[in-house]
C-alpha cells in the first residue's frame, strides 16, 4: 500500500503531525485512538511502526490500514498549514544564514546589518503552534 498521508505521534506526548499527501499539515495534541495499544507511532512512506512498552513493532497490514482510514477523516486547518509553511521557511533562512554567526565567533567579522536585521525578522516571525 502506498503511503499519502504521514503521520508521527512522539512518545513524549508533544504535538501530533499529520500531513496529508497535498502538503497541508495538522498539529494536535489529541492522540487518536487505534485498536492496538500505542505510546508513539511513525507513519510515513519509508516506515509504518509503532512503540508500545518499549519495543518497536512494524504495522500489520490491517493496522496500516486502520492508520489510513483514520488519516483520510482528518481535515487539516489552512490558517494552522500556513503557519507551518512559514515557521518551516523562517527556520530554512536562519539555519542558511548560520554561519555569519559562526564566522563572527570565531574571525571576529562581523554579521551584516541587513543579515542581522533578516534574521532578527525571521526570529520574530516564528509563530506558536
Amino acid at each position: 500500500m502506498a503511503i499519502t498521508d504521514q503521520m508521527i505521534i512522539p512518545p513524549n506526548g508533544g504535538n501530533i503531525s499529520i500531513l496529508k499527501a497535498d502538503g497541508r499539515h495538522v498539529l494536535t495534541a489529541e492522540k487518536p485512538q487505534f485498536s492496538f495499544p500505542y505510546n508513539a507511532i511513525t507513519f510515513i512512506n519509508a516506515v509504518q511502526e509503532y512503540l508500545h512498552n518499549n519495543q518497536t513493532i512494524p504495522m500489520t497490514e490491517a493496522q496500516v490500514q486502520e492508520v489510513s482510514n483514520f488519516l483520510n477523516t482528518v481535515e487539516p486547518d489552512p490558517v494552522l498549514s500556513a503557519k507551518v509553511i512559514e515557521n518551516r521557511r523562517n527556520r530554512q533562512f536562519l539555519q542558511q544564514t548560520d554561519w555569519y554567526v559562526v564566522r563572527q565567533v570565531e574571525t571576529g567579522v562581523p554579521i551584516p546589518p541587513d543579515i542581522l536585521e533578516l534574521r532578527a525578522q525571521a526570529r520574530a516571525a516564528i509563530l506558536p503552534l
